[in-house]
């Protein structure tokens, strides 16, 4: 693991932006604040996946069925305002995977209870302040190759369906 990796800060990202979509924590944490950014994710999830072929082909409906909420009308146009808002011009396609290869993620990343259908891809990133996995489900792969991560990462009650890999990363804090 090198620091010469040009990383671009995460709110550059669209499925960052995504994940904090009802706003990013700040010194304190905020319980609220998290549990809506998880209840926007996963309904998003289950809206695309739901309305999409490749959502039907994937076979993924019953999973988040059980563990996502269903997005209201009045949901998804606050997300779309809030994407705009935040320099994101085009919604991210569910079906490419999440793209979250080379950020700079300086803030507490709390994704607990997350739902992710698809592979999810973070080689090359830094994580500079806690990450909370705590009860997230993958149901494809996670690739965090050559990442560090300063702080603690909690992972407790994980799920992951898939391959899980860690290579040449480094781990600051406890894990």
């Amino acid at each position: 693991m090198t620091d010469e990796i040009e990383r671009k800060p995460a709110s550059q990202n669209p499925w960052y932006v995504l994940m904090t979509i009802a706003g990013e924590q700040g010194e304190r944490f905020d319980d609220a604040l998290q549990a809506r950014n998880q209840r926007y994710w996963n309904g998003w999830v289950r809206y695309k996946a739901l309305t999409s072929t490749f959502g039907k082909r994937a076979n993924l409906t019953d999973e988040l069925n059980q563990r996502c909420v269903l997005l209201t009308k009045e949901d998804r146009e606050f997300i779309e305002r809030r994407l705009e808002t935040r320099g994101v011009n085009r919604t991210p396609k569910l079906e490419y995977g999440i793209d979250l290869r080379g950020l700079n993620l300086s803030k507490k990343l709390d994704l607990t209870g997350f739902v992710f259908p698809v592979p999810l891809c973070g080689d090359g990133s830094r994580f500079a302040d806690d990450v909370e996995l705590r009860q997230a489900i993958f149901l494809d792969s996670i690739k965090l190759r050559n990442c560090r991560f300063e702080r603690d990462v909690s992972a407790y009650e994980l799920r992951c369906v898939s391959m899980v890999d860690f290579s040449d990363t480094e781990f600051k804090g406890n894990a």
